[in-house]
């Protein structure tokens, strides 16, 4: 698990060689455990950093196996993340109806009762490609609406948490000390710092 959260402080940081390092590590425990759980949700987080990295290959199929796994087994607060990742993806790889078809299975997900940041982000890229597609109405209604959810989650105080952890407190990890080259070594990236 440290991994995985050492992955995530790093992804949120633009560090995504060092997330991709801890992500793999992360992927390979979370396999080794046999914790499906985990490897979806790993290989989602893995998804968004290969696409940063501009691997749509490798985060495609990182992607699309995470949320194959996640639909199987339920897991649903993991859909968020799948949905907006894979959006981003065919829009980048310019499948336009395809990214539409993802950014909406992720903006239909709004209607849960805890508003995710995925989900938000979903919403608003689905309302930006239909701006630019002509449905200027319909897109901009769907940036209304995101902009809205986004105010909405600021105003309740709820924190992304139910849909993926939080990254980890500054006692637990200094991703400031760690590099490539350290990163899973005894005493580097890949373990925590005492505090």
């Amino acid at each position: 698990q440290s991994t995985y959260r050492q992955a995530y402080a790093f992804f949120f940081q633009n560090r995504y060689q060092q997330a991709r390092l801890a992500a793999d590590a992360a992927l390979a425990r979370a396999r080794d455990a046999k914790n499906p759980y985990q490897v979806s949700n790993v290989q989602i987080l893995s998804g968004w950093i290969y696409l940063r990295l501009g691997d749509t290959g490798r985060a495609r199929s990182l992607l699309e196996e995470g949320l194959e796994s996640a639909q199987k087994n339920g897991y649903g607060e993991l859909l968020p993340d799948a949905y907006a990742a894979l959006g981003e993806l065919y829009l980048e790889l310019g499948d336009r109806n395809r990214a539409r078809s993802y950014l909406r299975q992720g903006a239909a997900l709004w209607k849960e009762p805890s508003v995710s940041e995925s989900s938000i982000e979903a919403r608003s890229a689905l309302g930006l490609l239909l701006v630019e597609q002509g449905a200027t109405d319909r897109g901009l209604s769907e940036c209304r609406a995101a902009l809205e959810g986004a105010r909405a989650e600021v105003r309740q105080g709820l924190p992304d948490g139910s849909r993926r952890p939080a990254p980890p407190a500054a006692h637990e990890v200094d991703p400031g000390t760690h590099t490539e080259e350290t990163l899973g070594q005894p005493g580097g990236g890949g373990q925590p710092v005492a505090g």
